[in-house]
């Protein structure tokens, strides 16, 4: 008998597997690593997700007592460790995603004109890529003032010279 809705099979990646796992031993990735990265970075339902890529990687089961906390720190050290931010790297790059790529579709976002709060914001990060915009942080001064009874001080009458 045919089931009337077969569980939702996970699209699997599909990139050219060699070079991804010569780039594997060359980061020195375990085959759990591995899994990880690729369930990050192509899996559209846990694309990005670490915790949830975790627990798929390491089987785990999240609704267990502990185990979301296991894998979102799991998760954390994972993408801080340069070995597997360079092999996601690799994977994105494979996959097409480079310096050209994002170039052009910055530059498409730029001269299109059908959303312009997305054109703005292209522009904006065009700009700070050629520093032509600078970012100035705030500095908050606090200042305390003792004055004695019967005195008086007049703050804004001095100029200020830098």
């Amino acid at each position: 008998m045919k089931e009337k809705n077969p569980p939702k099979k996970t699209k699997k990646y599909t990139g050219p597997v060699k070079v991804i796992d010569e780039k594997a031993i060359e980061f020195g990735i375990t085959d759990k690593e591995k899994l990880f990265c690729e369930y990050y970075t192509n899996n559209n339902d846990l694309r990005g997700n670490g915790v949830q890529c975790y627990a798929k990687a390491y089987k785990m089961n999240l609704a267990q007592p502990g185990k979301y906390n296991t894998a979102k720190t799991g998760a954390s050290q994972l993408l801080s460790k340069p070995n597997v931010l360079n092999y996601i790297r690799a994977i994105f790059e494979n996959d097409g995603l480079n310096d050209e790529v994002v170039d052009g579709e910055l530059l498409f976002t730029i001269r299109q004109n059908a959303d312009f709060g997305s054109k703005v914001a292209a522009i904006k990060v065009y700009n700070e890529l050629k520093g032509r915009i600078k970012k100035v942080e705030a500095t908050q001064m606090n200042f305390q003032i003792n004055i004695e009874p019967g005195k008086s001080i007049n703050l804004f009458n001095e100029s200020c010279d830098s």
